[in-house]
């Protein structure tokens, strides 16, 4: 935990989350004997009877003691360099703060533009790989058509020869096979005329 320049205080019952005890206490500022401390020491000017009447020295004559009034002013002093470390503190933080919200914005558009350019890089390879099983799919489907053609053919050509065959054995059973005697021409006789 930073303590920013305040004095250690010593609670024996707080815990390390427990802001810390004040150093100072409160003045109201509506206090009829409460007037704002003179700077250069003299405690003689126009202000020292705005001063709140001491009683450190038991004497209640309205005048200050020296050793209260610099106190005071010692703690004033530090209460001051305190609260200008803190509004610079808290200036500093806000400067962050916002260089953090306009790194989160930059971030943001870059995942945008991340997620838009991914989703167009995914639809391109879907589509070049549907492209690719299409053609594989078409190839593939040649192939087996070259192929049951090639067979269809063989079978049918076979078909036809066994066709053929059986008819020409069909002929050959029924038609008997006779002799045929050859002819052989006549004599030819010699022409007069």
């Amino acid at each position: 935990m930073t303590n920013y320049g305040r004095r250690p205080t010593f609670n024996l019952h707080s815990t390390p989350y427990d802001p810390p005890a004040p150093t100072l206490a409160p003045v109201p500022l509506s206090a009829p004997n409460v007037a704002p401390v003179v700077a250069d020491g003299d405690d003689d000017g126009p202000n020292s009877s705005l001063l709140p009447p001491s009683t450190a020295n038991g004497s209640g004559n309205g005048r200050p003691a020296r050793n209260s009034r610099a106190v005071v002013q010692a703690e004033l002093a530090e209460t001051i360099s305190i609260m200008r470390d803190n509004i610079q503190s808290l200036s500093a933080r806000g400067e962050r703060l916002e260089s953090l919200e306009s790194r989160t914005e930059n971030l943001v558009v870059a995942a945008r533009g991340f997620r838009k350019s991914s989703n167009k890089v995914r639809n391109a390879m879907w589509w070049k790989d549907m492209k690719m099983r299409l053609i594989i799919a078409l190839a593939v489907s040649v192939v087996v058509g070259l192929t049951i053609l090639s067979i269809v053919q063989a079978v049918r050509h076979k078909n036809n020869q066994k066709i053929e065959q059986k008819q020409s054995n069909v002929q050959a059973k029924v038609a008997p096979q006779v002799p045929v005697a050859v002819a052989t021409p006549a004599p030819r006789s010699p022409d007069i005329t």
